[in-house]
């Protein structure tokens, strides 16, 4: 009997040290699995090693990928991360495509998409990005601010009107998407929707700076709408709480103008033309209307001339001087400039016509580079910076 009974304990004792062995086993491998082989990890260490050594993060997504039991999005998107970093452009481009349902991933991780892919100059990249982080209610006016940055950079104002409008809906009372819609209303020569923005976000702004850059606006709006006693009136209000800026000088000059107060629109900008201030060239070219308005054709053709030759792409400054020219007679010189004046502004609306055309289809190399070219002869090289 004791035999018996010793035999039983023995068997006992065993198949607990089977089973202890078995759970160890099975924990062995589990944290094996997790720690060194898991797609998880894999991708951890393919995160830690994307910025200095790109290839070997990406054998780590594949690897992950690979191990994968279905779709795994939150791989293709570290992907993506690795090949912005390694500067390879069009196929960062191609992977985030290939993702399905971007929107449902971590808005965190699309919004560094974003920015990563901004950094670099993969605008259309960052487009995306930010567009599918906006889909997400927690982060949503944050992508938002940020897509309406890069399409305003890239020049789809009227594509990003369609999202300020959106960041209003969401926050009616945000006055940064007011002011940022009277920008774009302005910059599009509409007024009237510029003034109408621009006036809201003075109702909520609490902010000094904003009031002052807003106010500044909307006194050139109402100038260039010729509501000169409402331009006077914020004026007024514009100088009962802020010292006069360049743009307010050169605004009130042209007030006066419009006031029929030449001389003293001259006084108020005299000193500006004499300083290398960046605001000159347009205070010179405005002090040539006032002489022009004068009478005093000579010395307005010597402004006009200034401008000139300090930026031969001013369609404006040909405009006046071929004018000037033909009120002393000078044919000849007049339908110069006439024609060139001419030339630069079909060069414009081509300008317009491309840029809204590249916007379509970014990937058109030799559109890109007219609408670089076009930019530069017209003067706006910061513009052209962006497209190459």
């Amino acid at each position: 009997m004791s035999e018996s009974l010793f035999s039983w304990f023995f068997v006992m004792n065993s198949k607990k040290l089977i089973c202890l062995a078995a759970l160890l086993l099975i924990c062995g491998c589990g944290w094996i699995w997790y720690s060194v082989i898991s797609p998880q990890n894999l991708l951890d260490q393919a995160n830690e090693l994307a910025q200095n050594h790109p290839r070997q993060a990406l054998e780590l997504v594949q690897e992950a990928m690979f191990r994968s039991v279905s779709d795994y999005p939150e791989a293709e998107l570290l992907r993506v991360k690795i090949l912005i970093l390694s500067g390879r452009r069009e196929e960062s481009l191609g992977a985030f495509s290939l993702i399905e349902h971007p929107e449902r991933l971590p808005a965190e991780k699309l919004l560094e998409i974003g920015k990563l892919a901004q950094e670099s100059r993969n605008y259309f990249l960052s487009e995306l990005a930010y567009q599918a982080a906006a889909k997400n209610p927690s982060h949503q006016v944050v992508a938002l601010r940020a897509l309406i940055q890069v399409l305003l950079f890239t020049r789809q104002e009227f594509k990003a009107l369609t999202f300020v409008d959106q960041l209003i809906e969401v926050n009616s009372q945000d006055p940064l998407a007011w002011q940022i819609r009277g920008n774009i209303e302005l910059n599009q020569r509409h007024l009237a929707e510029a003034e109408r923005a621009f006036r809201e976000c003075l109702k909520l702004t609490q902010n000094q700076d904003q009031e002052q850059s807003v106010r500044e606006n909307l006194i050139q709006i109402l100038i260039d709408r010729g509501n000169v006693r409402e331009a006077r009136k914020e004026l007024d209000t514009y100088l009962e709480k802020f010292l006069r800026t360049a743009q307010v000088r050169l605004e009130e000059a042209y007030l006066l103008r419009l006031e029929g107060h030449p001389e003293q629109g001259l006084e108020r900008i005299e000193q500006l033309c004499e300083t290398d201030h960046p605001q000159r060239i347009k205070a010179v070219y405005l002090r040539g209307l006032l002489r022009l308005d004068l009478k005093n054709l000579e010395i307005a053709i010597g402004d006009f001339k200034t401008v000139i030759k300090q930026q031969p792409w001013h369609k404006e400054a040909h405009s006046k001087l071929a004018m000037a020219y033909r009120s002393l007679d000078q044919i000849d010189l007049a339908q110069i400039h006439a024609e060139i004046s001419e030339e630069l502004n079909q060069k414009a609306v081509r300008l317009l016509d491309l840029t809204s055309k590249l916007a379509e289809d970014p990937g058109q190399t030799s559109l890109r580079q007219e609408v670089i070219r076009l930019n530069q002869e017209l003067g706006n090289f910061e513009e052209a910076k962006k497209y190459q």
